[in-house]
């Protein structure tokens, strides 16, 4: 099966000739084919070392993923508490990026909170997690689908992290949201 076969495939079932979970079936066919075809390049040299890049059961015996798994519940624990504090504007009432500065409430902190698993469909979640675990032992990625992208902070945390970032002239390091426009904490 090639795209456009999935193409065909997402047409049918928007016409009504095929069924969701027929699409599904469908889906994971092309996406066996896909692994058995590139099984050959499931491993690449580094330095001497060889690493697996991808299997298809990779969250169940991949190695590399294994290593990676306590940092990536590390991380997903944390993005859960963020989530938490963003539903208590009154006792976070700052969230801040890299760079920025918003009230809690502000759709940009909001976005970047990302969606947890937990509020998905069972399976939904586990390809997810097991998707994000994958994307992020082999190549580093964190996507907002597990990992905040913001700290939530009470007003005192906040006015450290502005303290922080404020130079011995005033000068400020850091930006303010131009959506929410928090006041400085």
């Amino acid at each position: 099966m090639e795209l456009p076969a999935v193409i065909e495939l997402v047409g049918r079932v928007a016409q009504g000739h095929l069924t969701a979970d027929e699409l599904r079936e469908g889906l994971r066919r092309f996406a066996g084919e896909i692994g058995a075809q590139s099984s050959e390049l499931t491993r690449i040299e580094l330095g001497g070392e060889e690493e697996p890049l991808w299997v298809e059961d990779c969250p169940a015996r991949c190695t590399v993923c294994a290593e990676a798994k306590p940092q990536f519940e590390d991380i997903k624990a944390d993005a859960t508490v963020q989530r938490e504090r963003l539903k208590d504007p009154a006792n976070y009432p700052y969230a801040v990026g890299k760079h920025t500065l918003h009230q809690s409430g502000c759709k940009m902190a909001q976005a970047a909170a990302g969606t947890p698993w937990d509020d998905m469909p069972g399976r939904v979640a586990s390809d997810m997690e097991a998707s994000g675990l994958r994307q992020f032992a082999h190549k580093g990625y964190r996507n907002t689908g597990w990992s905040a992208q913001m700290q939530v902070m009470t007003a005192q945390e906040a006015a450290r992290w502005t303290r922080d970032r404020t130079g011995p002239r005033g000068g400020t390091q850091y930006k303010v949201c131009r959506v929410c426009r928090p006041p400085t904490p």
